[in-house]
């Protein structure tokens, strides 16, 4: 966790040296806990991002939740009522699990696994696709909007802009799986593609960064 940068860490400076400070036994912890649900979030990715709840405080959102892996990590040992997580997903799995799930729902796991670990009374589930679910939300009413649904670049591009409106000045957006820029065929460049053209070069953002392929930006 000490790993030395040589570029801005832009949003994420505050964050990573948060996590500096952090016991490395309650790092470790976090991220045994958090791989016990299947999910994608892992590594250095899931420190970071409870770094970032940890300090949070009103409205937050996470798009694509999956079975709560992700969830779990940022309510992980933070007071239920610090900050409110809706959580929004179809429930459905993205198009590489329709033939796995063959129609079936996950959110029975997605809330055993939160309920087994005292959270699930803390978060708010809304079952729709991203964008009707936008709809729900009141404009510059959230703090945060993490993203981790589709991964083509049609779908990246639609969450970024219904969600944008959505947060507050100053509020925080970010999501899972931005490739490593100077790696060629790192994978979800179409992800990377429309990160970089709706938040990274939007005149909306500022602070914009990733660092072990979570990327970020606070709304101006």
């Amino acid at each position: 966790m000490s790993e030395q940068f040589e570029r801005d860490l832009g949003i994420f400076k505050k964050y990573h040296n948060l996590l500096i400070k952090i016991s490395p036994d309650f790092i470790t912890n976090l991220i045994n806990e958090t791989n016990k649900i299947e999910g994608w979030l892992g590594g250095y990715q899931i420190p970071i991002m409870w770094s970032i709840f940890s300090t949070l405080e009103g409205k937050a959102v996470e798009v694509g939740c999956w079975k709560g892996r992700a969830t779990s990590a940022f309510k992980f040992e933070i007071p239920k009522d610090q900050f409110k997580l809706y959580c929004v997903d179809p429930f459905l799995g993205s198009a590489e699990h329709k033939e796995y799930l063959q129609g079936s729902s996950t959110r029975a796991d997605f809330e055993k696994n939160l309920r087994d670990r005292g959270v699930l009374d803390s978060v708010s589930v809304v079952e729709k696709y991203s964008a009707e679910a936008a709809k729900d939300f009141e404009d510059n009413s959230l703090d945060l909007v993490f993203i981790d649904a589709e991964h083509d670049y049609d779908n990246v591009k639609l969450d970024i802009l219904s969600w944008t409106p959505k947060l507050k000045s100053g509020g925080i957006i970010c999501g899972h799986d931005y490739p490593e820029p100077n790696k060629k065929n790192a994978g979800f460049e179409e992800l990377a593609q429309a990160v970089n053209e709706e938040v990274r070069d939007s005149n909306n953002f500022n602070e914009f960064s990733w660092v072990w392929g979570i990327w970020g930006a606070r709304k101006k």
